[in-house]
């Protein structure tokens, strides 16, 4: 699945990917991260707000993104940039689909735009990008 260098990786080529959010990964995330704020450790106070369950925080779907971007570009240094929006929350029991497609390539440099989906095919982002810069040898 890695693609090992910039050379490697073509205008148009895609990747995808779906992760299913058990249900107690929103309190492992949350506590291992410092985001104690109530609405994501209180499934009652979820509740109570309309929401099916407590939601992950924010930054989880950024975790999940960089995740995959490494295990897909095979060199966590190459992440130059990573701007996620997000739209919708993520729950326990969701599965995120993340496609990813290179829109834009140069020597050393590519950009790769994602769709970000529920099971539902709701859209969980509204803008989703990431720049790589590769130290290609050869």
């Amino acid at each position: 699945m890695a693609a090992r260098t910039c050379l490697d990786l073509m205008r148009g080529q895609e990747f995808q990917v779906e992760v299913e959010v058990d249900r107690y990964r929103g309190l492992y995330f949350a506590s291992a991260v410092g985001e104690y704020h109530p609405l994501y450790m209180d499934e009652g106070l979820a509740r109570a707000l309309d929401m099916p369950s407590s939601p992950l925080p924010l930054s989880y779907l950024t975790s999940v993104l960089m995740t995959y971007l490494i295990e897909w570009a095979g060199d966590p240094t190459c992440i130059v940039e990573l701007h996620v929006k997000t739209k919708s929350l993520v729950f326990p029991g969701d599965v995120i689909r993340i496609k990813g497609r290179v829109v834009w390539k140069s020597k050393k440099k590519v950009k790769v735009l994602f769709q970000v989906t529920n099971q539902e095919g709701k859209d969980i982002t509204s803008s989703c990008w990431a720049m790589l810069e590769f130290n290609d040898r050869g």
